[in-house]
């Protein structure tokens, strides 16, 4: 491996298991180097490994690994820690075994499911290993490895996309004793996503632990009807479905495979037109569940998602009833857990209601931060008791 010189001024914190460099923060050009050429790295009196991609469009495009194994050492025994955790906290089958930076993995996302196991590739210095990678992740787990080239992450490295395996006609899942069936068109476009399944079990178990008899929940940005069908099993009567991609197939599947039949019932319609649409009708319900997909994709669009967050709580306040439970999820990173907080509180003050902070929540155990302030914990849950001021 050719060495690189990291400038003297550059301070190595390894708080987490990768450190992402840019080539002003080298001695050396990267010019001559292939794209995920892996390097030996000098720095002080320390040596470590990474890899370089100067094609890459990220401006950081050094990696820099706490490690002086050789790269494939390296790339197999950190996949096999990162498979055995997931083993020893229970989420070895049906989970995110591999969480690319913060298992020491960047750009491998492996996600476990009943009859497959979805591998991920999204670094040059990991796509050189493609073959060894699947094959020997193939040896440590009891299910088909399914490579799938992900386009979007891909183009960031200027790396091809390959004709990816074939999937399984119907992607079964299991969570929380939930089971789930997702044809494989919606799992290429979408995927299932286990970063929230921690907290929709606090939410469940913190509706039963109420004793009320909720009789009416909305599940918002529904997808495949995760949230709403915690909300059933926790004791609230029907529950509404809404999303503005046809889903209904998938959630009715799901409640009629999770013995909920007749007790709820799928909208489609764009969220915030079909709160207006609820609000003229004076519809109300118990139990509010909202977990939209991400406001913002950088800093510059945050005003924007913070001012999106106001609009939908403020919608979402004009139709809980007196002693309702609201649950505000987010997956924008941009935006803190005391932001979305706060937008939450303005909203309600806006609709003159009190509410009382009573749960939070982020990500699951699968997907493992090396600290609160890491860009992979992106997750925010926090759940309000609702009371009028009248």
């Amino acid at each position: 491996m050719r060495q690189i010189e990291i400038n003297k001024k550059v301070r190595l914190y390894f708080e987490s298991k990768v450190i992402h460099l840019s080539e002003i923060d080298i001695e050396d050009s990267l010019r001559s180097f292939r794209p995920g050429e892996w390097c030996s790295f000098n720095h002080l009196k320390n040596k470590y490994i990474g890899f370089v991609n100067p094609n890459s469009t990220r401006k950081k495009n050094v990696v820099v690994l706490n490690s002086t194994l050789g790269p494939w050492d390296y790339i197999s025994k950190t996949i096999e820690k990162a498979i055995r955790y997931r083993n020893e906290i229970g989420y070895g089958k049906n989970a995110r075994l591999i969480y690319g930076d913060e298992d020491g993995l960047p750009g491998l996302i492996l996600d476990g499911y009943q009859n497959c196991a979805i591998l991920q590739i999204n670094t040059a210095g990991m796509d050189g290993f493609r073959n060894e990678i699947k094959s020997h992740i193939q040896s440590l787990v009891d299910k088909e490895v399914i490579l799938l080239d992900n386009k979007k992450y891909r183009d960031i490295e200027e790396l091809p996309v390959f004709e990816s395996d074939e999937l399984p006609d119907v992607i079964k899942i299991e969570e929380t004793e939930f089971q789930y069936q997702i044809k494989k068109d919606l799992m290429q476009k979408v995927g299932y996503y286990y970063d929230h399944r921690e907290n929709r079990r606090k939410f469940e178990d913190l509706i039963k632990r109420t004793g009320q008899n909720y009789k009416t929940g909305l599940d918002l940005f529904t997808y495949v009807g995760s949230w709403g069908l915690h909300l059933l099993r926790a004791g609230v009567e029907n529950v509404e479905f809404v999303d503005q991609a046809n889903m209904s197939e998938v959630v009715h599947n799901h409640l009629e495979s999770n013995n909920f039949s007749g007790r709820g019932n799928f909208t489609r319609n764009d969220v915030f037109k079909f709160l207006d649409e609820k609000v003229s009708e004076g519809k109300s319900y118990d139990v509010i569940v909202c977990d939209p997909p991400a406001f913002s994709k950088s800093y510059k669009d945050k005003k924007a998602a913070i001012s999106g967050y106001e609009k939908l709580y403020t919608k979402i306040f004009k139709m809980i009833n007196k002693g309702g439970i609201l649950a505000a999820a987010s997956c924008t990173q941009n935006i803190s857990m005391n932001e979305l907080d706060q937008c939450v509180a303005r909203s309600a003050q806006k609709n003159n209601l009190s509410i009382r902070l009573i749960d939070t929540g982020i990500q699951g155990l699968d997907h493992p931060i090396s600290k609160l302030e890491s860009k992979s914990n992106y997750i925010k849950y926090l759940a309000y008791k609702v009371e009028r001021n009248d």
